[in-house]
């Protein structure tokens, strides 16, 4: 039984599947899109999406992780600036699935993945926007020096202390 397990297995053992989307990473990576069957390119879609959210980070520990998976230097190198600048602003989903048709040999159905360009600008905007208006429930300290004091409201001016008190009102002394 295959209980809570994810991942598709492609009638391979898990060397073999772990080298087939290695290459079909770095295919990829290479050549911004390329064509297989759905199922691999949805398996493969989490794949990159985890690749170039590291490169995103570009720290050692990131590069060390995406090694990995993809053994060229160059297309590490390509992943941690090029990539990483073009997708800096879009929070995931960094990739495009189109199906084209089926398999004339095994009905198989085939798709293109792809990686997707740049947010456009009005898209930024937007989501800048969602962003901005999430509700935070932490407030920063510049936030909280920042806060404008509360309006003053004049209050009626009390007349000085005199020797006459007002009608009605008794005056307690002290028990001596």
């Amino acid at each position: 039984m295959r209980h809570r397990n994810i991942n598709q297995r492609f009638g391979r053992d898990t060397s073999h599947r772990k080298a087939l989307f290695s290459n079909m990473a770095m295919a990829l990576l290479r050549h911004e899109k390329i064509e297989t069957t759905v199922p691999k390119a949805k398996e493969l879609r989490r794949k990159i999406d985890r690749l170039i959210t590291l490169g995103k980070q570009d720290t050692l520990h990131a590069r060390r992780l995406v090694y990995r998976i993809i053994k060229d230097r160059d297309l590490i190198k390509k992943l941690f600036s090029d990539l990483a600048v073009r997708f800096k602003d879009r929070p995931g989903g960094y990739t495009r699935i189109v199906r084209t048709g089926i398999r004339a040999g095994d009905a198989a159905p085939l798709g293109i993945i792809e990686l997707v360009g740049p947010l456009t600008e009005r898209k930024q905007r937007k989501h800048r926007e969602e962003v901005a208006d999430k509700p935070t429930d932490v407030v920063s300290k510049e936030q909280a020096f920042q806060a404008q004091p509360a309006e003053t409201v004049p209050t009626e001016t009390v007349p000085a202390e005199t020797s006459e008190q007002p009608a009605g009102e008794k005056t307690e002394t002290p028990a001596g």
